[in-house]
């Protein structure tokens, strides 16, 4: 098998993914509303693995969970005709949590949530730890 680059197995990952749960991406490139379907699925799976007892294998899946809806903001933000800047593109491809939110310009409204329930920031401190396990 030829050597695959991250971002190509993480591609053929995502493609297996998509296919087994009866959708499909169109492209090598992903679209808002394929990473939304994406956080969708994994939510569900990762509740199912809670339920089931598997809390370590849900916290994980959890991450991916963030990481697309994040990358869906991003999306989002990026007009259809537009030709975005480098600097935000190369920042999109990147599995940290705290990077993706700062990329989808939500860290200042995260801020606030913060301040407003604490237990979120020490809940999203943990989940920090989950990037590149």
């Amino acid at each position: 098998m030829e050597h695959l680059s991250r971002t190509g197995l993480y591609r053929l990952v995502l493609t297996c993914s998509v296919r087994r749960a009866g959708w499909s991406i169109s492209s090598s490139r992903m679209k808002r509303t394929d990473l939304q379907h994406l956080a969708r699925l994994r939510r569900r799976e990762a509740s199912a693995l809670l339920r089931a007892g598997h809390a370590a294998g849900a916290y994980y899946l959890s991450g991916y969970v963030v990481e697309c809806a994040l990358k869906a903001c991003i999306a989002r933000k990026t007009e259809r005709f537009e030709f975005p800047e480098k600097q935000r593109v190369l920042d999109s491809y990147t599995h940290d949590l705290n990077d993706l939110l700062e990329t989808a310009d939500l860290k200042t409204a995260f801020d606030a949530a913060v301040r407003a329930q604490p237990a979120l920031g020490l809940n999203w401190g943990s989940s920090g730890n989950w990037v590149g396990r």
